[in-house]
């Protein structure tokens, strides 16, 4: 009901931000903040989703929302507010303290880059993806990363570096899962 109109559409839209902000569970709360400035942005709520995006206290969440609204952006043909938002997503990334976590929101990044026709700015982010996942220290972990990697560099039709990916995998169940990607 976010596309509510009238009189009462402001009103509902604060109660509703104001029930997710009450959440006690930071994880839960930035759920439910995410997927509400997802939604705001593909309203063209732009501005409410930003400042929606401002209570979400997990990054990776936050960095969703924040891709979510630089991709509504872009569509609107928004592109100077689309790139702003999407190296705010970049920074947050960044920032991310789980390797993991920072790997998969860092291929994300790259693949909404490649969508946008930012091949250069993609390929160096995907690059940074990999490199952050050959860091994981827990060997399932990082075979898990890569295999996602390695998916979307096949997605992408960059079959020479998935396989090369591909072949880093340690884990045979990972490795296998980025194979039959990479064959399809």
């Amino acid at each position: 009901w976010i596309t509510e109109k009238g009189p009462y559409a402001d009103l509902h839209l604060q109660l509703l931000l104001a029930t997710a902000r009450g959440i006690s569970d930071e994880s839960d709360k930035s759920t439910a903040l995410r997927d509400i400035s997802k939604e705001l942005a593909k309203q063209g709520k732009v501005t409410e989703a930003l400042e929606t995006v401002l209570g979400i206290s997990e990054e990776h969440y936050r960095n969703s929302a924040l891709q979510e609204i630089s991709t509504e952006l872009a569509k609107q043909g928004k592109v100077t507010e689309a790139d702003a938002v999407m190296l705010e997503a970049l920074e947050t990334a960044r920032g991310i303290s789980d390797e993991g976590r920072k790997s998969s929101v860092l291929r994300d990044i790259s693949t909404e880059l490649a969508k946008q026709g930012k091949v250069t700015e993609a390929d160096a982010v995907m690059l940074e993806a990999l490199e952050t996942a050959r860091g994981i220290s827990h060997e399932y972990w990082k075979s898990s990363a890569l295999q996602e990697i390695s998916t979307e560099l096949a997605k992408q039709g960059k079959v020479t570096e998935a396989l090369e990916t591909a072949r880093g995998i340690s884990h045979e169940y990972w490795k296998s899962s980025a194979l039959r990607a990479i064959s399809t």
